[in-house]
């Protein structure tokens, strides 16, 4: 079970997706911008933070280089409709771990989430 931090300013993309990790046996934090994902964060460290890149505010980019700086090493992935190979190189250098894009394949994420908390058990 992987503590999961969920941004996306899209109420109903993340009330769906916060069920499907829930109903995958994770804990889910969402957040609707970028200021609430962080501050919730702070208050309960993330195993993974999902992150949408156009949220308002606080653009998904800049979160997750905040997130970096305060806990180096975190799992972080891009949730998006911004697919282009641009789009792409730019959330790799912004040090988001993956980049998925909307609508999520969701066998996809699973696999990836399945790593991290494989990653994260101890032996």
């Amino acid at each position: 079970m992987l503590n999961i931090l969920l941004a996306d300013d899209l109420l109903d993309s993340a009330k769906t997706l916060s069920r499907i990790l829930q109903a995958w046996g994770h804990d889910c934090m969402v957040a609707h911008d970028g200021f609430t994902a962080l501050k919730l964060a702070s208050d309960q460290c993330p195993d993974v933070a999902l992150l949408d890149i156009g949220m308002p505010k606080m653009n998904g980019y800049a979160v997750a280089k905040r997130l970096l700086q305060q806990y180096p090493g975190l799992p972080v992935y891009a949730i998006t409709g911004y697919g282009m190979a641009d789009d792409i190189k730019q959330a790799k250098e912004a040090g988001f771990a993956g980049h998925f894009l909307k609508p999520v394949d969701l066998q996809e994420l699973r696999k990836t989430l399945g790593t991290i908390s494989a990653a994260l058990t101890p032996a």
